[in-house]
C-alpha cells in the first residue's frame, strides 16, 4: 500500500521527476473461536469462597494499574470488571480465566480496551473462550488467552526488551517537555525499525526491539510502550489507511490528544541513482482529526477523543507553518535552514491555495535561488496532499 503521492524533483533549468516508494501496511486480528459445553453438574454455593475473595483482591490490585487508561475509562462498570479479571490472568499465566456472564460483547470490548492501553502484551495472541449452558441457560464463562510462549520464555524476552528501551531512551528524560519525548519516540523509531512485511513477531513489539523491522501493528504497539515509558498517555487505535487495515496512535501533549502514525512516517523515496533513501515524514507526527481524515478511517469499539488541537503539530512548533503568503518568510526560512547545514527543511501551508502558490514561486518560477544562489541543483519534494514541500540541499 502506498502512503501518499509525492512529486520529487531536482531544480535545474528544468525539474526532474522522481519516482516514489513508500511504506505501506497490514494488521493481522487474532480470530476468536466460540465453544459450548455443558457442565456434568453444578454446585452452588451460600457463602464466598476462598478462591472467590482471593479472586476480589486481584481484581481491586489490577484495577489499581488500569485505572486512568484512556480505554479502561471509557469502559461501562461491568467491562472494566471483564478487563480486570483478563488483564491480571493474562499478567499472570493463567490458562483459564472465569468471567461472570455477561453478553460476549463485553468481553469482546475490554479485550478490545487491554489492546488499546496495553502495546507491550508481546506473549498473547488473541483468545477463545467457552460458555457452559444447561438447557438454553448461560451458567458460565471461561476465558483462555492464546499464549505464544511460557511464563520462562516471557521474562527472558522481557529482560532484553528492557535493555534495549533503556538503551534507546538514554538521549531523553521524562523531565523534557510532552513535544521533545514525542518527537524522540518518532524519530528513533524510524531511524532504527525498518518496514517489512515478513519480519518475524510483526504483530508485537518483539519486531521492534529485538529484530528491528515490523509492520504497523509493531510500530504502533512499540510506540505506545516507549511513549508509557516516558510518562505520556498513548493509544494504539486501528482502522484503514487508504482501505487497507492499520495500526496507529492517538497521545496526550500537554493535555491535547493527536493522532501520531509512525508508520507512514517511515517514508521512502528513489534518489537520482534509483537507490532508496528513507526519510521521516512529519505530516504524520501530532495530526488533527481533519488531517488524519485525509488518508485514515478510525474503526473502534470504543470512542477516540477529539483531536483539533494544531499546538504540538511538527510544522507549528518548528516555525514551518504559514497561513498567509509571506514569501520573504518562507525564502529566509530556506536560508536559515541550508546556513545551519540542516540536510533539509519541511515547509507547510494551511490550504491548498497557498501551497501551490508556494510551489509557483519558489519552485517552479525559481525564486528558491535568490535564497540559495550558490547551489547548482537544489532537490525539491511535492505533497501536495498535504500542503507540504520538503527542499533537500544535500540529495544523495
Amino acid at each position: 500500500m502506498s502512503a501518499g503521492k509525492h512529486v520529487i524533483g531536482r531544480l535545474t533549468a528544468a525539474a526532474l521527476l522522481l519516482a516514489v516508494l513508500l511504506a505501506g501496511c497490514r494488521e493481522a486480528s487474532a480470530a476468536v473461536q466460540k465453544e459450548e459445553q455443558a457442565p456434568v453438574a453444578v454446585q452452588k454455593e451460600e457463602q464466598p469462597s476462598v478462591q472467590m475473595v482471593e479472586q476480589e483482591h486481584i481484581k481491586q490490585e489490577v484495577q489499581s494499574i488500569s485505572s486512568g487508561n484512556y480505554a479502561y475509562e471509557c469502559l461501562n462498570e461491568t467491562e472494566q470488571e471483564l478487563y480486570d479479571l483478563i488483564l491480571n490472568g493474562i499478567l499472570t499465566f493463567q490458562e483459564k480465566i472465569e468471567l461472570p456472564v455477561v453478553e460476549v460483547e463485553d468481553i469482546e470490548r475490554a479485550y478490545h480496551g487491554i489492546n488499546c492501553d496495553y502495546g507491550g502484551l508481546f506473549w498473547v495472541n488473541g483468545y477463545t473462550y467457552t460458555i457452559y449452558t444447561q438447557g438454553e441457560a448461560v451458567i458460565g464463562l471461561e476465558f483462555a488467552p492464546s499464549y505464544t510462549m511460557d511464563s520462562e520464555q516471557k521474562q527472558q524476552y522481557q529482560a532484553q526488551i528492557d535493555q534495549v528501551v533503556d538503551e534507546w531512551l538514554q538521549g531523553i528524560s521524562i523531565h523534557d517537555s510532552d513535544y521533545d519525548k514525542a518527537k524522540y519516540v518518532f524519530d528513533n523509531l524510524i531511524q532504527r525499525v525498518d518496514y517489512r512485511t515478513d519480519a518475524p513477531e510483526n504483530q508485537n513489539i518483539l519486531s521492534v526491539f529485538l529484530y528491528g523491522e515490523t509492520v504497523c501493528q509493531g510500530y504502533a504497539c512499540a510506540t505506545q510502550y516507549l511513549m508509557r515509558h516516558l510518562g505520556i498517555p498513548c493509544i494504539v487505535v486501528t482502522g484503514t489507511a487508504r482501505n487497507e487495515a492499520h495500526a496507529w496512535n492517538i497521545v496526550l501533549l500537554d493535555g491535547q490528544y493527536y493522532h501520531m502514525d509512525t508508520t507512514w512516517g517511515n517514508s521512502r523515496y528513489l534518489n537520482q541513482d534509483q537507490q532508496e533513501n528513507k526519510y521521516i515524514d512529519y505530516n504524520f507526527m501530532c495530526m488533527t482529526d481533519q488531517e488524519l481524515e485525509r488518508t485514515h478511517k478510525l474503526d473502534m469499539e470504543i470512542d477516540m477523543p477529539a483531536c483539533t488541537s494544531m499546538e504540538n503539530n511538527y510544522f507549528v512548533h518548528e516555525g514551518c507553518y504559514f497561513d498567509s503568503w509571506v514569501p520573504e518568510e518562507i525564502g529566509q526560512l530556506i536560508y536559515q535552514s541550508r546556513e545551519e547545514g540542516r540536510e533539509s527543511v519541511m515547509i507547510k501551508c494551511s490550504d491548498d491555495t497557498l501551497y501551490q502558490q508556494m510551489v509557483e514561486y519558489f519552485i517552479k518560477d525559481q525564486h528558491i535561488v535568490d535564497y540559495c544562489p550558490e547551489l547548482m541543483q537544489i532537490y525539491y519534494m511535492e505533497n501536495p496532499e498535504f500542503c507540504e514541500l520538503t527542499i533537500n540541499f544535500h540529495q544523495q
